[in-house]
């Protein structure tokens, strides 16, 4: 009974983040205020409890002063972040801004995301500019001038979970550097990775980045339906199993460390993979929860998996309410939730052998927690998504693994030297691409 309030709690928090983040809107109510009323005076009534006791405080008493406090942090957060978007808006800008997010080549240009005059834009850049903005990536600073509109008929989650303010049609642009430190490191990456698949065909190269760091910007209409239809788009969109790979890789040295430094140079290449692959809300879900993990275990303690995801959900939330109404934020919490609850009794339910039983239930725990979701997002969903998963996911695995390894390895060699290096990664982007 223990252990399931001391799951229950962390979960019912994370749920009623999750309701007052997406119910907010721009303005600061009555019920905001009630929570911060609540959440000061329940400190003194802890500490009245707490000298009655004797001076032992119990898990429960702190829980519920720190339980308000983040609601009321994740009200206030979001009706502030809101309010910001529905600002009025300039009739035209003329500053240097950052890139938000890798440019994205289009029929009539390229598109990206901004950050200029403390607000996020989504950018069209025309043919004429098309040359500047597409030798720059994430963090990179430019000059931009052109007029600003408002986002017609976008999805208000997206709008909302992308905090984008409006779209900013550039007129000119010229790239100025001046970008810090860490952005540079990760595109270097980055830039090394699409280097050493430079002999894969356009669409396996943009399947293997996407399946590696998540990047998709170089897949046509047809591949994205099919992954879609299929039910394998969660593996062109970084989670949990990317950020393993990442401590697996780092397992050799780890194990050789003491806990102090394997906590913080753990919690180093967590956070450079984030930035890496662009700090997309799923990446950010398994970064998270991956560093709880990693401050348990160094502890001397083991954490649940409900209990980290909950928790994980919590900070997110405290840190961007707006997080939401993202979809991929949804699908990843969703997804995990389905994994650490069920995972384990669908394995136990099964007979057979473990090669087999072992990947089938965390696949079908994986698709129940998702699946709701994903009807209620995209529609119904194919009943071919299991086997199609079952399938996909070894090839997915090599590739994911190769990539993290080999695969920065291989841009710094010739392309021949590379092509053979990539012969494993090159036969699992083929088999996942023939699975869709």
């Amino acid at each position: 009974m223990n252990d399931l309030t001391a799951h229950l709690w962390p979960v019912l928090l994370a749920i009623a983040c999750f309701v007052v983040a997406l119910t907010a809107d721009g303005s600061i109510r009555w019920v905001d205020w009630m929570l911060f009323g609540a959440a000061c005076l329940s400190v003194p009534v802890v500490l009245f409890a707490n000298r009655r006791a004797g001076g032992r405080v119990r898990p429960r008493w702190v829980f519920v002063p720190l339980g308000i406090a983040v609601l009321t942090s994740v009200g206030f957060r979001s009706a502030q972040d809101l309010a910001g978007l529905e600002r009025p808006l300039p009739q035209r800008i003329d500053t240097v801004a950052e890139l938000g997010s890798d440019p994205q080549r289009r029929d009539h240009g390229a598109t990206a995301e901004l950050v200029a005059g403390g607000r996020r834009w989504f950018a069209d850049f025309d043919r004429s500019n098309e040359s500047v903005v597409a030798a720059l990536r994430t963090g990179d600073r430019l000059r931009v001038e052109g007029r600003v509109g408002s986002l017609e008929g976008a999805p208000p989650g997206w709008v909302r979970s992308r905090h984008l303010a409006g779209r900013l049609r550039v007129e000119s642009a010229e790239a100025v550097g001046d970008t810090l430190p860490w952005f540079r490191i990760a595109n270097g990456f980055h830039s090394l990775l699409v280097d050493g698949a430079a002999s894969m065909s356009e669409q396996h190269r943009a399947l293997y980045t996407g399946l590696v760091v998540g990047d998709d910007r170089g897949q046509d209409d047809l591949t994205q339906f099919r992954f879609r239809a299929a039910g394998l788009t969660h593996l062109l969109a970084v989670s949990g199993q990317n950020m393993v790979f990442v401590l697996v890789v780092l397992s050799p040295l780890l194990s050789r460390i003491g806990f102090r430094w394997r906590w913080l140079l753990g919690v180093a290449a967590i956070g450079g993979f984030v930035v890496i692959t662009r700090a997309e809300p799923s990446v950010l879900r398994a970064a998270v929860m991956a560093v709880l993990a990693l401050t348990t275990l160094s502890l001397g303690r083991v954490a649940a998996g409900p209990r980290l995801l909950a928790i994980a959900v919590s900070v997110l939330l405290v840190a961007d309410p707006l997080l939401a109404h993202s979809v991929g934020f949804r699908l990843s919490v969703a997804a995990t939730a389905g994994l650490v609850v069920l995972a384990r009794p669908l394995g136990r339910a099964m007979s057979g052998p473990p090669w087999l039983t072992a990947p089938l239930s965390v696949t079908l725990a994986a698709q129940m927690g998702a699946v709701p979701v994903m009807v209620a997002t995209f529609g119904p969903v194919s009943v071919l998504s299991v086997p199609a998963n079952l399938a996909a996911e070894p090839a997915a695995a090599l590739v994911m693994s190769s990539g993290l390894t080999v695969g920065f390895g291989a841009g710094l060699l010739r392309e021949d030297l590379a092509e053979v290096l990539q012969i494993p990664a090159r036969v699992g982007v083929w088999w996942v691409e023939l699975v869709a």
